[in-house]
């Protein structure tokens, strides 16, 4: 042991630290060494021990024992110190190879970034121009985020220095270094930068003032066009395009002056191209000035053509209004009735109030004419002949209103007797519909009922059409005597009176027929519907109760039987319905006899059914006598089996090896009597199978039972195999006990001879004594066997060695699933960042081509509404109204998290336990989980999702392993641990959480049993945010 001490302690002296290649592997073997040394503790206190014994027992050489215990006391102290120490060096050496692992990232980022500043890419237009000031904000951005992890490994050096280091010099050197290499960049990179925004400036610049000279050269056509409108809609339409075209320019005016200032700013700071600036801006200026001298001779021109189309509109108004009227004079139109040519006199005479009023317009008219021409207007002879045309068109239109007012008082009087005539015949119509209805009731009191009306009916209207048709009759005669214009009219209007009235009275006697068959019809479907209501009746009373139990089961069938007695009387009111219909099919042809017949058949299927029913509902109550025999036989057999399997698992101890062979007895005494039930088992079994081969209405409940049963059995020959088991291991134990506590006995009684130290005092009794101690040997020999059987292992104690080593196979290989998984899971996150950055890229360029392409396409739309305008005639058109299209984006927490299930229910721990990161999205009350955020963004299905109403998070402060990690508890009973970002990011989940959960709640308490309506956008946890950990991730 001391020897192996002075090892041990030589390789805990060995400074290895200083050499920081492999540190990692040097660290994991001086874990191994220190588990290797408290292994030999155990060792060493049992040395210590032993060497107490041996000196309590043998006083004389205590001093040495003691001596040699306390080196080895000595030694391992001094073993376990160096040991410590060295593995305190070894982690901080472990720390300084991290810290310059962090330095030598940075050194080398730098160092790609000072070949970036290096190289001088000169912009040729715009777009390169943007595209390199960017670039270069985002290494500024870069920069600053190093300096940040600089400032981190700062302190980790300080700390390193702070705590003892080794090496504190090499530690403090490589850090100066660092910082003097940042530093020395910072100059070069701010050149850069002020290079960039001023290539930036001139080059928006020019962009700026090619636009405005484009804009400037496509309104110019517009301004210098002759087109001063052909009528007054044109030239409003002209005044307001161009007070539209004004507004513009005044607006362009105020982007004008902001690009001179800034090519003025451009040239104060001596830019390279200031020369070409100031030109640029001095003709943009006067290019202005034209245009708006332009705009106000047009402005002038267009007033002036304003005034003499104003004159023509209004006489053309005038013109066409007259007109108008002419052709309402001209009409040869009488009227359709009296009412009618009474309207149209009316009309005419409002018509001549109108024109005798129109002439104040026609005089206005010529007031304007003459100003026109007394101010030698360009237009003055042309309005003065169109003013002389219309003076003369309404002298005529007055001529006209007096010949068409006496043809209007001509035809009235002929259309007040045809309404007399139309009235008669519209009452003589509705009489016909009256008597012409086909309406026989629906059953026999209502037809009774239409009887009775009808007889009413055909009274009255005999009585009051008499009287009316004679009356037309002779007013008819009186106007044909007097021999007016249109007697032929009025003479066929007379015969077509008195033809109508025939009709009616023959309509009015074959509708008093109908009604008395349709009686007798009624009649019948009264007395089908009657039988058919007592067979429904007699129908429910049919239920499927088929009882709880055999008693009453057994009353159910006796019920049954009295209502099988019943139906006698019922079927012989089926007959008298089936003869009843065969008479009425002798009377009827086409829909009634078949819907006689249907009715029939209504009864006669009713009856068919419900006697089926009946027939089911008998073999029914057999099948359920049949379930509820085999029900009992089941439970009688789960409660031999409940009882049995009680007794097994009722375990007695046994206090030595004879109570164990009682207790074994007895275990296989049950196991005859579970043989013995084999029988009555397989009965039960086959008792349900026959049921289930003949499609019994219970099948499910009885293989749930059949199933239930055979499980119960399954375990009950498992318990009984498990204790027979148990019992045949305490056995062996019992056994093993026993043997070593007679070997102990033995032992002891022979302690007593070996102890003696009588050596003899002559010859003789030494060869006794010799030939005694040759008998113990052999003795000793014959129990040689006897010891080797009790140091055997017993079958428990290879069982749970082999479950040992399984256990440590196991663990094993999980470590090194774990370390491959998380190499695995870091080489798809460097992966995901890197595609990430490129899709950022990509989306830039596009963005920025998208932009250009929109600019261009506005360009175009504006050049094609002027053309359009332009071209526009005859209409004013109003403003478009165009509604805002408001894309609404539906609010979402998002980021990524790490994730590790815990619990898959209540009392159920994850048969999974392991980190693994998703890109999560909170969103409709559920957390959605994403492999990443493309896969989000593009609305792919989520890879699973988890409610988060009526759920549970908060921090979680008793787990350490990981930082700034919180648990979710569903509702079903499921949790989760989430690690965020850092600190703020989880408190921002856990918040955003919470209010999804009690937005549900109050939901619900809100609108109990409907769904809230929740809008889109908004705020809370459906507002448009992100995690701090989603912001970080698109930065870099």
């Amino acid at each position: 042991m001391y020897d192996w001490l002075n090892e041990r302690l030589l390789i805990a002296s060995e400074e290895t630290y200083r050499d920081l290649s492999n540190i990692q592997g040097k660290v994991m073997k001086h874990r191994t060494f220190e588990a290797e040394i408290q292994a030999n503790k155990e060792r060493l206190d049992n040395i210590c021990e032993s060497g107490n014994n041996i000196a309590e027992e043998k006083p004389q050489n205590r001093p040495e024992i003691e001596d040699r215990l306390e080196k080895l006391n000595v030694k391992w102290q001094e073993l376990s110190d160096a040991s410590k120490q060295k593995g305190t060096k070894l982690g901080d050496a472990q720390k300084q190879e991290e810290f310059n692992t962090g330095v030598q990232n940075i050194q080398q980022w730098f160092t790609e970034i000072e070949q970036t500043v290096v190289t001088h890419e000169k912009a040729t237009d715009l777009t390169t121009a943007t595209r390199l000031y960017q670039k270069h904000k985002m290494m500024e951005k870069e920069i600053l985020a190093r300096r940040q992890r600089m400032q981190e490994l700062n302190s980790q050096a300080q700390d390193l220095v702070d705590a003892g280091h080794f090496d504190p010099n090499a530690v403090e050197e490589t850090r100066i270094v660092m910082e003097e290499r940042v530093d020395a960049m910072a100059a070069p990179l701010s050149e850069k930068g002020v290079e960039l925004e001023r290539t930036l400036g001139y080059f928006q610049f020019n962009r700026d003032v090619d636009d405005d000279e484009a804009w400037i050269k496509e309104k110019e056509p517009l301004l210098q066009s002759t087109n001063y409108g052909n009528n007054l809609f044109e030239v409003q339409t002209l005044q307001k395009k161009h007070k539209t075209l004004c507004a513009e320019i005044a607006i362009h005016e105020a982007h004008k002056d902001a690009i001179c200032k800034r090519g003025q700013e451009l040239v104060d700071s001596e830019h390279p191209e200031a020369e070409q600036v100031a030109v640029r801006t001095q003709d943009l200026q006067e290019k202005y000035d034209n245009l708006k001298k332009l705009s106000d001779a047009y402005k002038g021109q267009l007033d002036l053509s304003l005034q003499a189309k104003q004159y023509y509109y209004d006489a053309a108004e005038a013109e066409s209004w007259m007109s108008e009227q002419e052709l309402n004079m001209m009409g040869d139109e009488r009227g359709k009735d009296e009412a009618s040519a009474n309207a149209m006199l009316k009309k005419h005479e409002t018509l001549e109030a109108a024109i005798a009023d129109y002439s104040e317009t026609v005089n206005e008219l010529g007031d304007t004419a003459n100003a026109l021409v007394e101010s030698e207007h360009p237009e003055s002879e042309p309005v003065k002949k169109r003013q002389a045309q219309i003076e003369k068109l309404y002298e005529g239109l007055k001529d006209l209103a007096e010949e068409r007012r006496g043809k209007l008082d001509e035809t009235l009087k002929l259309y007040q007797l045809q309404g007399e005539i139309d009235d008669l015949e519209h009452w003589i119509a509705q009489k016909e519909v009256v008597a012409g209805s086909q309406d026989i009731g629906q059953d026999l009191a209502q037809v009774e009922l239409l009887i009775e009306k009808f007889r009413e009916f055909a009274r009255d209207t005999t009585n009051t059409g008499t009287e009316r048709v004679a009356a037309t009759n002779a007013v008819c005669d009186q106007l044909i005597g007097t021999g007016h214009s249109d007697a032929a009219t009025i003479a066929e209007w007379k015969d077509q009176i008195n033809e109508s009235w025939a009709v009616l009275l023959e309509l009015i006697e074959t509708r008093t027929k109908m009604l008395e068959a349709a009686r007798e019809l009624h009649k019948f479907f009264y007395e089908a519907k009657e039988v058919l209501a007592m067979i429904h009746e007699k129908e429910n009373l049919l239920t499927d109760d088929l009882g709880r139990d055999l008693n009453s089961l057994h009353q159910l069938q006796v019920v049954h039987q009295g209502f099988e007695a019943d139906l006698a009387p019922l079927g012989n009111q089926v007959v008298a319905v089936q003869e009843e219909a065969s008479r009425l099919q002798g009377s009827y042809a086409g829909d009634k006899a078949k819907e006689i017949q249907a009715k029939e058949d209504e009864v006669v299927d009713a009856w068919k059914r419900l006697n089926w029913r009946v027939k089911q509902r008998t073999e029914r109550l057999h099948d359920a006598d049949d379930l509820y025999r085999f029900l009992l036989a089941v439970q009688d057999q789960m409660l031999w089996m409940n009882d049995m399997l009680k007794q097994i698992l009722t375990y007695e101890k046994a206090k030595d090896v004879p109570g164990v062979e009682v207790l074994m007895e007895q275990h296989q005494t049950r196991k005859v009597e579970i043989d013995a039930r084999e029988d009555s088992f397989q009965d039960v079994v086959k008792m349900g199978k026959v049921l289930i081969d003949r499609n019994h209405y219970a099948t499910p409940e009885i293989n749930e039972k059949l199933d239930m049963l055979n499980r119960h059995k399954d375990e009950l020959s498992l318990e009984w195999d498990k204790r027979w088991e148990h019992l045949q291991l305490v056995l062996e134990v019992m056994q093993f006990a026993r043997d070593a506590h007679m070997a102990e006995g033995w032992m002891i009684a022979q302690e007593a001879y070996l102890k003696n130290e009588n050596l003899g005092s002559d010859l003789n009794e030494v060869e006794q004594l010799l030939e005694k101690h040759s008998n113990f040997e052999k003795l000793v020999n014959t129990q040689e066997e006897r010891f080797q059987a009790l140091e055997r292992l017993t079958t428990y104690e290879l069982r749970e060695g082999k479950r040992r080593k399984m256990e440590q196979e196991r663990r094993e290989r999980e470590e090194r699933e774990r370390k491959e998984r998380e190499e695995r899971e870091r080489q798809e996150q460097l992966e995901r960042i890197r595609r990430q950055e490129e899709e950022e890229l990509r989306r830039r360029e596009e963005e920025e081509a998208r932009r250009r392409s929109e600019q261009r396409e506005a360009e175009q739309r504006a050049k094609d509404e002027a053309v359009v305008v332009a071209e526009a005639e005859g209409v004013e058109g109003a403003p478009d109204e165009r509604d805002t299209d408001e894309s609404v984006t539906e609010g979402k927490m998002e980021g990524y998290l790490y994730r590790k299930p815990t619990m898959d229910a209540p009392n159920r721990r994850a048969p999974i336990r392991q980190w693994k990161q998703f890109y999560v999205v909170l969103h409709d009350m559920s957390l959605h989980f994403y492999k990443d955020q493309k896969t989000a963004r593009v609305e792919h299905e989520a890879a699973h999702s988890l409610p988060s109403a009526e759920g549970f998070v908060e921090k979680a402060t008793d787990y350490t392993k990981r930082k700034n990690v919180f648990r979710f508890r569903t509702s079903a009973g499921q949790e989760f641990l989430f690690q965020a970002k850092d600190e703020e990011d989880m408190k921002l989940w856990i918040k955003h959480i919470q209010e999804s959960i009690h937005e549900e709640a109050a939901g619900k308490d809100a609108s109990p049993g409907k769904k809230t309506d929740k809008g889109k956008g908004g705020s809370g946890i459906f507002g448009k945010r992100r995690s701090k950990n989603l912001e970080k991730e698109e930065k870099k």
